[in-house]
């Protein structure tokens, strides 16, 4: 009798551990799989405008997250100071691996009849709710005077001049020479204020001065002699401007340097100049005239020099001229 309850008993812990181990097994094969979310990557987080050139700047968005997560999205205009922003996809969409670009200026109705807060700066806030690192990411807009690019002046530029001299109180294709050489510019300090830059500028080449020459042929010829020029003039707020190109409003500035006035009591040596008006691209870090000055036409954009005979001291009676090409060190 006890060997057949001993059996019995047996017979029942088997099953049970049978089916413990059963239950265990099916217990091992559900697995809980998380659910993906999007992940959010800003390319920039501060961005800066500059006046009076609205120049856009622009940022993006995009899901680095999971292949098949999607990231809803949607920029506001919330920051304490606010309303004078536009920008472009204010809300949207991404599948995993898409971006998507946004470019942001100032509203026309801002620059025309608010006042700008120049130098302050203005939020616009990215809310992606479902991103599992970021809901909400800041993007900073800092509003600045365009006068803040001068900054990218400073250094040195050096390039070259290259144009006409001319004596036409004869007339013809005799009368012109070339005037031409290098230049070199050290923008040292600017002054956002007056609109003005300072530093040096150093001028060498060959320009020409006009002498008499043989008489035996029945007119009175003339012969270019070389002047050969190397100097250094300062400038500074007295003779110096810079201006935005209302053209290239976002990446030119206009610059003038030197003296174009009358001679009064100036000597034929620092009348000579050179005074030169050229773009300067700053991002480019290029120097350039919007055209080269055509033979026989004056103009104050590229370069005017005054030549004179160093020996007489008389200055000639038409400027030299041309336009200038260079690059920023």
């Amino acid at each position: 009798m006890l060997s057949k309850r001993l059996a019995y008993f047996l017979s029942f812990f088997l099953i049970a551990m049978l089916s413990s181990c059963k239950k265990d097994g099916n217990s091992n094969n559900k697995q809980i799989i998380p659910i993906s979310r999007p992940e959010v990557t800003i390319s920039k987080t501060s961005l800066a405008l500059s006046l009076p050139g609205n120049c856009q700047q622009s940022f993006t968005i995009s899901n680095t997250g999971p292949q098949g997560t999607s990231l809803d999205y949607s920029i506001k205009d919330d920051g304490a100071v606010s309303g004078y922003l536009d920008f472009t996809n204010g809300s949207g969409t991404l599948s995993s691996g898409q971006s998507v670009t946004i470019t942001i200026s100032i509203k026309q109705d801002s620059t025309d009849s608010r006042l700008i807060p120049i130098d302050q700066s203005m939020i616009l806030d990215v809310y992606t709710p479902k991103a599992s690192n970021s809901v909400k990411v800041p993007v900073t807009i800092g509003i600045t005077n365009s006068y803040s690019a001068f900054a990218k002046l400073i250094g040195s530029w050096s390039g070259t001049w290259d144009g006409t001299s001319k004596d036409t109180t004869q007339g013809g294709p005799n009368y012109l020479g070339r005037a031409a050489g290098t230049w070199q510019i050290n923008f040292l300090k600017i002054d956002t204020v007056k609109g003005s830059i300072s530093g040096t500028l150093t001028w060498k080449g060959t320009d020409n001065y006009w002498t008499p020459g043989d008489r035996t042929s029945g007119f009175l010829s003339l012969v270019p002699n070389p002047l050969n020029v190397n100097k250094t003039i300062n400038f500074d707020t007295s003779n110096s401007t810079i201006f935005v190109d209302p053209e290239y409003p976002c990446s030119k500035l206009k610059i003038a340097i030197g003296y174009n006035g009358p001679q009064g009591s100036l000597s034929v040596a620092d009348y000579y100049g050179p005074f030169m008006t050229a773009n300067f691209d700053i991002d480019a870090k290029t120097v350039n005239n919007d055209h080269k000055i055509p033979v026989g036409i004056v103009t104050s954009e590229g370069f005017i020099t005054h030549p004179y005979d160093p020996v007489t001291l008389e200055e000639e009676p038409f400027p030299s001229h041309g336009f200038i090409s260079g690059v920023k060190n």
